[in-house]
């Protein structure tokens, strides 16, 4: 992973003087980003095949989270340098409190609803390319591999024929990835009373050059330009901060990991896996692109995160990840209790894609937030 942060006037050590916060409209963003990743579920397992050969090849959802890295980066390179500078196990604890106990709610539903399924006789669908029978159920194996599967290299520790109900958990393992290093790095800049900026720098230029020599194999280090994209945005300097010289050579370091990241885009095999689909690469780019630009804008409007309109976009995000998590719950009971494909079932999805992680989250999630704000130390808005 990549997280490279330029030196800047915000790090930690002495006679440094930290920047004003620069709150951003992303809630409403990020949850149109969760929900092109709806979008692409729904129109590949549900929906006619006229719409599924519409949308299928642009992979909407596989681009839309390419983007959610973008925007971690920004995010959390934001965080760590006014809330939680000099705080990393607070920061860590922060991140742990937002992805752990939602996933783990998410995972004690699906299998809820795969054990009514299984128990009724019908077929489960085929998940994570391993079926799931009642028998994995009792397994305390099937339950060790759900829970590795959200740490970054716990795969490599289970049973690959434990099938993972919630496939696309692969993506907040990336970013559970990029959190960990983050952490070591702040630590590392509070304890050696280093510029966080400077530890940033040598951790994102290492893992760009392992990217450079792994490029193409799909592994750990293949998201890398995206984060390092998103950092370094939020290291470009204010109006009246900074020198030439920096931004020079933010802007330097933009350029190349957006156009590491664009390769990536480039290279991925044009058969779409597990379909007969062919990705359609210009149009993908196209798409990233045009989200980036979107990020782009909204990173630069005057907004009061405290207002009614912040308090808003701030609710609108918070059912970003509860509505990644809980999505495929709606498309597993359409694909085991409805006959499709059909328009009707895709609308279904799409409706219920949003409506049953919203009531889910609106059960789990302030009992969580308010953990988090008293580990953060302040209320957000």
């Amino acid at each position: 992973m990549s997280y490279l942060v330029l030196e800047t006037a915000a790090g930690t050590g002495s006679g440094q003087v930290a920047r004003a916060l620069r709150p951003a409209p992303f809630g409403v963003f990020r949850l149109v980003l969760a929900l092109l990743v709806l979008l692409q579920h729904a129109a590949a397992q549900v929906a006619p095949p006229v719409l599924r050969q519409a949308v299928g090849p642009l992979e909407p959802g596989s681009i839309a989270v390419f983007m959610f890295f973008v925007l971690s980066g920004y995010i959390i390179a934001e965080a760590g340098e006014h809330i939680y500078s000099g705080r990393p196990v607070a920061f860590l604890a922060n991140r742990l409190l937002r992805i752990v106990p939602t996933y783990l709610v998410g995972l004690a539903i699906m299998v809820a609803v795969s054990a009514a399924i299984l128990a009724s006789g019908r077929a489960m669908p085929v998940v994570d390319a391993a079926p799931l029978f009642l028998d994995h159920l009792t397994s305390p194996g099937f339950y060790l591999a759900n829970i590795l599967a959200l740490v970054p290299f716990g795969r490599a520790l289970i049973d690959p024929a434990q099938p993972i109900v919630i496939g696309i958990i692969w993506a907040v393992r990336v970013e559970l990835l990029f959190y960990l290093l983050f952490f070591g790095a702040l630590a590392v800049a509070t304890y050696a009373r280093l510029p966080i900026g400077r530890v940033l720098a040598v951790l994102g230029g290492g893992a760009m050059a392992l990217w450079l020599m792994t490029a193409g194999s799909g592994g750990v280090f293949s998201n890398a330009p995206f984060f390092v994209l998103g950092v370094a945005a939020q290291q470009l300097p204010r109006s009246g901060e900074g020198s030439g010289r920096q931004l020079q050579v933010t802007l330097a370091f933009m350029a190349v990991a957006l156009a590491a990241a664009l390769w990536q885009l480039a290279a991925m095999p044009a058969p779409i896996a597990g379909t007969d689909l062919v990705r359609q690469t210009p149009q993908q780019i196209g798409l990233f692109l045009s989200l980036l630009a979107t990020f782009g804008f909204l990173a630069t409007v005057p907004f009061d995160g405290a207002s009614a309109l912040g308090r808003l976009d701030r609710r609108l995000g918070e059912l970003t990840y509860p509505l990644y998590i809980n999505h495929m719950l709606v498309v597993t009971l359409l694909l085991a209790f409805v006959p499709l494909p059909n328009l009707a079932g895709f609308a279904a999805a799409m409706v219920g894609g949003i409506a049953v992680p919203a009531a889910i989250a609106a059960l789990s999630e302030p009992a969580i937030g308010r953990l988090r704000d008293m580990v953060r130390g302040r209320r957000l808005g």
